[in-house]
């Protein structure tokens, strides 16, 4: 029992240990940043020295992540997307100083063989861990299902920022889109990618906006019913913030399915309706119609289940009016004819 109390603390104390190295490790730049007014050469080897320190990075993160488990794994791949987030936005970078070099007669063909192989190579990167973080992000979905109050308020959160990290990982694989297409690459292989993770992506977030609309209804009827509750008005809070989020996803998410050409209509529509809010979408013909489409089927919906009981209830109405009126002209005529007899 104590040797395993020991090494249990043992391997906790390496493991602090470690996220300590890591937490304070600074990463090497091979020299000092150029200044504005120095030259193109300048700034693309200082890029490329940075591209290849953080090259070397991505690979060490991503080994110690693949060895590593629990907390430890955790972060050293957070460390390994950013590092491969900022490897893109620093081979965007190069890249967009490359073409105005190009475009002004200057000699870059050193530089664009490198440029082309980061541009190429680090979206399939990216789309890898957004893969494992929407794994992730599935996993507390179907976990915040099951427990309430501030359980459930710690997973929502935990959901929210790997939403977050998901819309910054998607940025930059749209920046890279552009660059690459600047630059004269073929991005349909690419396009096919995450034209389906988008989808899928913007899917998930519908369903998941449904469900936490309609856990607003019923919350919000049980308010009504119990406001006193404070269980009730922080599940409230919960859900109504969770609306916001996810609707601002799917939104940002739905604007790069457009710029690939993929329809959204449907979640537009749906955003609409969601947020409560009149936007530029409302005239969208096909948003208007699908608008008008829902609430007209509401409606429909409404008075094939109510109407019944308001036949019901207007002829209720009716036969007791009729016999007050009845009950009226009989009261008069025996007034009438009491005043005769007197």
């Amino acid at each position: 029992m104590i040797d395993m109390i020991s090494r249990t603390m043992f391997n906790h104390v390496v493991a602090g240990i470690a996220l300590i190295a890591i937490t304070f490790a600074v990463p090497g730049i091979a020299a000092d940043a150029p200044g504005e007014d120095a030259p193109y050469v300048e700034h693309a080897e200082y890029l490329a020295a940075r591209l290849q320190s953080l090259d070397a990075q991505i690979k060490d993160l991503r080994e110690k992540a693949e060895e590593a488990s629990g907390n430890l794994a955790r972060i050293f791949n957070q460390r390994f997307e950013r590092k491969a987030v900022a490897a893109l936005e620093m081979a965007g970078k190069l890249a967009g100083m490359t073409l105005e070099e190009e475009k002004s007669g200057g000699d870059v063909s050193k530089y664009r063989p490198r440029i082309t192989d980061k541009l190429e190579k680090l979206p399939d990167i990216l789309l890898k861990l957004v893969a494992n973080i929407r794994g992730s992000f599935t996993e507390l979905v179907d976990a915040s299902a099951e427990v309430s109050g501030k359980d459930r308020l710690a997973m929502v959160n935990n959901r929210n920022q790997l939403g977050q990290r998901l819309n910054i990982l998607y940025r930059a694989l749209m920046k890279n889109r552009e660059m690459a297409q600047a630059y004269g690459l073929d991005v349909s292989a690419q396009d096919a990618k995450l034209r389906k993770s988008l989808s899928e992506r913007a899917a998930n977030l519908s369903i998941l906006l449904e469900i936490a609309q309609e856990d607003i209804r019923l919350l919000t009827l049980q308010a009504s019913n119990f406001p006193d509750d404070k269980e009730i008005t922080s599940a409230l809070n919960i859900a109504t913030n969770l609306v916001e989020v996810l609707a601002d996803s799917l939104g940002e998410t739905v604007g790069m399915m457009e710029v690939l050409g993929i329809e959204t209509d449907e979640y537009r529509q749906q955003l609409i309706v969601a947020l409560g809010a009149i936007t530029l979408d409302i005239f969208n013909p096909t948003v208007l119609l699908g608008l008008v489409t829902d609430w007209g089927g509401k409606v429909v919906g409404w008075a094939a289940e109510r109407l019944p009981q308001l036949f019901f209830n207007l002829l209720i109405f009716i036969l007791i009016m009729l016999i007050f009126s009845k009950l009226a002209n009989l009261a008069k005529r025996l007034v009438v004819k009491s005043f005769d007899a007197s």
